[in-house]
């Protein structure tokens, strides 16, 4: 992809550098590694524009398109300095929003806290998770809700005895390690 890559990463380490945050710190808040981090910053070309690159972008604030503009010369502001933790197009943080986006979402819990305020968990399996493992996480997680939800409620919502193993939609009961 043709471009001027080297204005790109220039541009782009500006706006992570405003926010006052390192390679590690924001590839980390991004999904990304320090390495992809750096190889963006000193404008390594690329054939096509990456996921890695747009969740960089999104993370400093960036709108869609932006990236294409600076590759073609053209003019582009970035947005005012706020926090790259909830950068991303959803308004989720960016590790919740990655996570989400790449891993299995095994269980979800909402409580609420307040008349005005909820808590909410996801019980997310890696994207490499093999059924074993995704099913191990789930008594493990089985195992301490009660505990989760009593912290956070107060009470233990369910009688002693009573947990239960959830298995998700999908996970077949074969040993199998295949994902």
């Amino acid at each position: 992809m043709d471009g001027d890559w080297n204005r790109l990463g220039k541009a782009l380490a500006a706006c992570r550098n405003s926010r006052g945050l390192s390679q590690t710190d924001f590839g980390r808040m991004a999904g990304i590694s320090r390495t992809t981090v750096q190889g963006i910053e000193r404008g390594k070309p690329m054939k096509r524009l990456t996921s890695a690159l747009r969740r960089y972008a999104a993370g400093v604030g960036w709108p869609d398109g932006a990236l294409e503009d600076v590759l073609a010369g053209r003019e582009f502001t970035p947005r005012p300095r706020g926090d790259v933790r909830s950068a991303s197009p959803n308004g989720l943080p960016l590790r919740v929003a990655h996570a989400i986006a790449e891993g299995k979402v095994l269980d979800t819990r909402i409580i609420a806290l307040t008349p005005h305020a909820d808590a909410v968990i996801l019980v997310m399996a890696k994207p490499a998770a093999t059924n074993t493992q995704m099913r191990t996480a789930l008594a493990t997680w089985s195992h301490h809700e009660p505990a989760v939800l009593g912290a956070l409620t107060g009470t233990d919502p369910r009688p002693p005895g009573s947990e239960t193993q959830v298995k998700p939609e999908g996970l077949s009961e074969s040993p199998d390690e295949s994902a």
